[in-house]
């Protein structure tokens, strides 16, 4: 092979405008949308695994692994975004050179043009100096770093590019497809293709593809940075499934576009036949910072719905605003009257930011009744909820100093429970530093605080045998608190002060005053231990604390949102047994606990063991009053473990009765990864739900990669207590390189031994859409782990 000169360049024909070439047939990559991985993986981020290394289809001409670096670019130095391009040299070798006249050249045999970022491969170049014309003929293999292009036929002018019929590949998702012809017009930035094709599958047994997108046109603008595709088929096993005369997309953001749709079948609460659906949703992303998806879900029993989802993500005026706003609209059956007609719901989800110290937040929801959400697949969260929440809150924070304004209320769903509302509520809270005021030289940090709160609670529905009224409590103190290294010590002296004005109550006014008293503190001793060959630090920390709270009866006062504690080994030193304000449990006692954490030189936590007791002196006479155990002596006693050996994960609290030995409460959470392919989960809680009844459940999930194609996954929430499963999912996934099913079968419990039955499809085409239903991520999130 001759070499054509050490870097020959075409002064000569300078109007080529190489740049625009080599940007838009890199542009040309975009049309594959989303490739089958992400980017992250590709670059090195995430390795591939064998399995997603097997999916990606052939090269469809060969190229080097590590894309080459080429000495033209150092012999003139770094290349600029703008005209590196249009000014680099270009190496081109060939066997044979031929001059025919003054202004025409003829290079064949192995042609190979050079240049920093495109290699051009030929059997023959052709140059027509005069007329400003180039033409390769003959095996072309134009290689990119992120494209591949063959073609027999390629031709460049003043102006335009155009390359025959041609195969071509993104790298390094390798979704390829082929057109009829490319031509570029280099001054505009915009190439066509015609009667072009894309997929990312890998060719089946019988040398077909599973799915390929094929359109008559596709533009794209680099100007305008959008594609533009026009009559576009997509086709599974070549049977058109889908077509839109026109869409385009953006080159530089987010696309516009069908997302997949979802196929179920559902049982309402009012209706005694099964309805089926179909939802279709369209994504418009209208501007960088908002976008809209729409829904349209014809269903065989209630007709026709519209749901809609906008987001807005920005600044209006002088504030950072988060917005979500969902809408939904159908016609009902002829059940309804037109009265009842349409139905409806919306949903507003809002936080904002306004400068360093305020913000706010919404989520209200509203609809035209309360079965909205039941009798149409619009939103499952609230599918078989009993209400939605209906609450504004605007906060003010500061060092020292911070205050919130609040609504909290819930519209009414099907088998709504009559719960009180906050019509508003406000509050406030003030901490004082005093070591620097008082000039103390007592090491730690000695505050004082108050903190006031006024609430309105009021009743949905009203409700004559049930309390309503203002509730304004108060709280401060003082703390003090020394933390070192080695430990830790804290004092407090508190008084709570609350003044109720009643209606629909035996008292109308009430005031309560309560002081409290509580010092404690805690060690840390660790020392290196070797278990099994592994080397770990194993720390032992003893923890004490007093606590006395002085008796007020407060049987007279209602419960508005206020209930005993949750199991938890925390609570061991909780100054309150009860959340909420309306009851401060009297007490004089004594906790104690003793915990041992071992932590791997990697800074990891692995296991976190502890057991502690509570010892009263006197009666709490507030829980007795309640009908919860108040007694004097050793209360139950409290263990935790935390063990994360990564295969095998537990977080677990139980409660013990040494007097009747038995487990009075308890909260286990298990993960196991049985192996590479099985995993299973475990919840499992017992505790009081009110004086005279325990609540205790077990949610129970499996997941399962049964082959290389299928997978599984099993949920289950069964009641103890009642004896009956209360809600349950199956869940099946088909996935292959290119294409996934899932379907889900879903039963839920509602009131009066009625259930709530669905099934649903959901398809995905890898290379256009990528929902991320893994069962196994849903499985984790769904048990916290």
């Amino acid at each position: 092979m001759s070499n054509i000169g050490p870097h020959f360049q075409l002064h000569s024909i300078p109007h080529l405008k190489r740049k625009t070439l080599l940007c838009t047939l890199a542009a040309l990559g975009v049309v594959g949308a989303t490739p089958v991985y992400s980017l992250e993986e590709f670059a090195g981020k995430t390795e591939l695994t064998a399995e997603q290394k097997a999916c990606l289809p052939a090269l469809i001409t060969p190229r080097p692994e590590i894309w080459p670096k080429s000495d033209l670019s150092e012999m003139v130095g770094p290349m600029q975004e703008d005209d590196a391009l249009l000014n680099q040299p270009i190496r081109i070798r060939a066997d044979a050179l031929e001059q025919q006249g003054k202004q025409s050249l003829n290079l064949s045999g192995n042609v190979e043009l050079e240049h920093p970022k495109i290699r051009i491969y030929s059997d023959e170049l052709q140059v027509d100096l005069e007329n400003k014309r180039a033409q390769m003929q003959g095996n072309i293999r134009l290689l990119q770093e992120q494209f591949s292009l063959t073609a027999q036929q390629l031709d460049i002018d003043e102006q335009n590019l155009k390359i025959g019929p041609n195969r071509y590949q993104i790298i390094p998702s390798r979704a390829y497809g082929e057109s009829d012809a490319i031509q570029v017009n280099q001054q505009k930035q915009r190439a066509e293709l015609k009667s072009a094709s894309l997929t990312t599958c890998k060719l089946n047994s019988k040398g077909k593809k599973d799915w390929d997108l094929q359109a008559r046109e596709i533009v794209v603008d680099q100007q305008k940075q959008r594609v533009i595709a026009r009559d576009a088929t997509l086709k599974i096993r070549e049977i058109p499934i889908f077509y839109s005369p026109y869409f385009d997309y953006p080159l530089n953001d987010r696309a516009s576009g069908l997302l997949f749709p979802e196929i179920g079948s559902y049982k309402a609460l009012n209706n005694d036949e099964r309805t089926q659906y179909i939802k279709i949703p369209y994504y418009f992303a209208l501007a960088p910072n908002y976008d809209d998806t729409v829904n349209i879900i014809p269903m065989s029993q209630q007709g026709l719905a519209l749901d809609n989802e906008f987001r807005y993500l920005g600044n209006m005026g002088s504030s950072r605003q988060r917005w979500e706003i969902e809408t939904s609209l159908y016609r009902s059956d002829e059940s309804l009257s037109e009265a009842e007609n349409p139905r409806w719901r919306m949903a507003v989800n809002n936080q904002q930011q306004w400068g360093e110290h305020i913000n706010a937040r919404i989520n209200w929801h509203q609809t035209s009744d309360a079965n909205v959400y039941n009798d149409a697949p619009i939103d499952k969260d609230y599918t078989n909820a009993t209400r939605a929440p209906q609450e504004m809150q605007l906060n003010y924070q500061s060092e020292r100093f911070s205050a919130h304004a609040l609504y909290s209320g819930y519209e009414k769903l099907i088998n709504f429970q009559n719960n009180y509302e906050k019509r508003p509520e406000v509050g406030m809270q003030y901490r004082q530093p005093l070591n620097a005021a008082t000039n103390s030289v007592l090491p730690g940090d000695l505050d004082w605080y108050f903190n006031s709160q006024v609430t309105d609670f009021r009743l949905k529905d009203t409700d004559t045998s049930r309390a309503e009224g203002m509730r304004w409590h108060n709280q401060s103190g003082l703390r003090y608190e020394q933390r070192k290294t080695y430990g830790q010590f804290n004092a407090q002296l508190n008084a709570y002060y609350s003044d109720y004005q009643l209606d629909n109550s035996v008292i109308e006014s009430e005031e309560r005053f309560i002081p409290q008293a509580v010092i404690g503190g805690g060690l840390i001793f660790d020392r290196p231990v070797s278990i099994a060959g592994k080397s770990y630090t194993q720390t032992l920390e003893p923890q004490i604390q007093y606590l006395y709270t002085a008796y007020r009866e407060q049987s007279q006062l209602p419960l508005f949102d206020s209930a005993l504690r949750s199991p938890d080994f925390s609570n061991l030193f909780a100054l309150n047994p009860y959340v909420g304000s309306d009851r401060i449990a009297d007490t004089h006692q004594v906790s104690v606990a003793l915990s041992s954490r071992f932590i791997d030189d990697s800074g990891k936590e692995r296991l976190n063991l502890g057991i502690g007791q509570l010892y009263r002196f006197t009666d709490a006479k507030v829980l007795a009053e309640d009908g919860f155990n108040g007694d004097s002596g050793a209360s139950d006693i409290y263990t935790k473990a935390q063990l994360n050996l990564d295969a095998l994960r537990l977080h677990s609290t139980l409660l013990f009765d040494p007097q009747q030995k038995e487990f009075t409460a308890s909260s286990n959470r298990i993960f196991w990864q049985v192996n590479e392919r099985n995993e299973l989960f475990i919840n499992h809680i017992k505790m009081d739900q009110s004086s005279t009844q325990t609540n205790e459940n077990l949610m129970l999930g499996g997941y399962s990669k049964l082959n290389q194609n299928w997978q599984m996954s099993l949920v289950t929430n069964y009641d103890l207590d009642l004896n009956q499963t209360v809600e349950s999912q199956l869940s099946l996934r088909y996935e292959s390189c290119c294409w996934a099913v899932s379907a889900t079968a879903e039963r839920t419990q509602l009131e009066n031994d009625l259930y709530n039955d669905s099934i649903q499809f959901q398809f995905e085409f890898k290379g256009l859409s990528n929902n991320d239903q893994s069962l196994k991520k849903n499985l984790s999130n769904l048990f916290n782990f």
